[in-house]
């Protein structure tokens, strides 16, 4: 009944033909609901978070400690967003394609890049969304990225973000919607009150890219004075960005995935990056190991958080899309008999992972002075 809430009551329970005793104000405590808004959550002492690898689904694998910081709230279903579990919207329209839009199936992404058939985290986003939609569902509990090419860089943005002071500091070259600085501002407003300020840099040759960087920002309210976006609709310009990084005095994440411009920048910018930036992002393109390793080197001193080499064999193979097509449940038999040597990168607690681009994490050790993610 409706009593305010507040003072305790019992009730029974029968379960399997037995009568249990239920404390129910120890289930609502003042009227709050738990996992609502208004409820302090925390997760469980002992509670599992337990992931899901794409590519050995055999088993379950545990999440990165990050996310156990990170409370999950149902969110409302809005056909026209993918909503992430930091609250972050994003049009579906990019990642699944305007066919979910109009109800019918999501078959690629609407932006330059196909990640709906390349990266399986957004394929299971956008397949949810329409089951959502088809079934009528108003809300729905938002789950923690999937295992795959893009997991680690998640966790790592989340790390970082979770940690800033007063104000958080993004740059993001190569950016498509704004993907890892909007990825770190939500979960730094949703999980970290003590961030007060966002400041993000995004550069992005693709017009269609450009208009998308402005428009999550407009659909999540993002504007002056708290979040101060800015964006550069052109190639990566060495002389632009350094302009930018002088008149900041920290960058907490500087992610670079720009199809192979990483090589041409760093010998501009690598005195920028090691008097500012805390962490380092770098998305390798090119198969010969020899030019990463010099990329590397030229990163004297910095902490390898983690790293992974392009694989050769998704060139010749097309191993991302031999198991995303449309239908392919067995996932993990088509890695054993199509692209098996794809699994070559096999992390020590997250398992395989089957990825297009290399990748390099590092940390700055001028600024390395709390527990990070790694490789170990």
């Amino acid at each position: 009944g409706g009593g305010g809430g507040h003072g305790r009551v019992s009730a029974a329970l029968v379960y399997d033909g037995e009568e249990l005793a239920v404390d129910v104000a120890a289930v609502f405590s003042d009227g709050v609901i738990p996992n609502s808004p208004a409820a302090k959550l925390e997760p469980r002492p002992g509670m599992e978070m337990n992931a899901i690898n794409f590519a050995d689904q055999t088993r379950l694998y545990s999440h990165h400690p990050v996310f156990s910081k990170m409370p999950v709230q149902p969110l409302q279903v809005n056909r026209a967003y993918i909503t992430e579990f930091t609250g972050l919207m994003i049009p579906a329209i990019y990642d699944c394609g305007p066919e979910l839009i109009e109800g019918g199936s999501p078959t690629k992404s609407g932006l330059p890049g196909n990640y709906y058939s390349s990266v399986p985290s957004r394929w299971v986003d956008c397949n949810n969304l329409q089951s959502y939609v088809r079934s009528g569902q108003k809300w729905f509990f938002p789950s923690y990225p999937i295992i795959d090419e893009e997991y680690i860089e998640f966790a790592s943005v989340m790390e970082v973000a979770l940690q800033a002071r007063v104000k958080l500091t993004v740059v993001e070259i190569g950016a498509r919607w704004g993907t890892w600085g909007y990825r770190a501002i939500a979960a730094s407003k949703a999980y970290n009150p003590s961030v007060l300020v966002y400041d993000v840099l995004f550069v992005e040759p693709e017009l269609e890219s450009c208009d998308a960087v402005r428009e999550v920002a407009s659909v999540n309210d993002w504007t002056l004075p708290t979040v101060n976006v800015t964006l550069l609709c052109s190639k990566a310009n060495a002389q632009q960005v350094l302009e930018w990084v002088a008149t900041r005095d920290f960058i907490d994440i500087f992610d670079i995935d720009c199809q192979g411009c990483e090589y041409q920048l760093f010998p501009t910018i690598i005195d920028a990056l090691n008097a500012k930036v805390k962490r380092l992002v770098i998305g390798l393109h090119s198969q010969d190991s020899n030019v990463n390793r010099m990329l590397l080197q030229s990163l004297h001193g910095w902490t390898v958080v983690h790293s992974s080499d392009v694989l050769p064999c998704f060139t010749a193979l097309g191993c991302q899309h031999i198991l995303l097509e449309n239908h392919k449940w067995d996932v993990q038999s088509q890695i054993q008999k199509k692209c098996g040597q794809c699994t070559e990168f096999s992390h020590p607690s997250l398992g395989p992972i089957i990825n297009w681009d290399g990748e390099l994490i590092l940390d700055n050790p001028k600024f390395l002075d709390t527990p990070t993610f790694s490789d170990e």
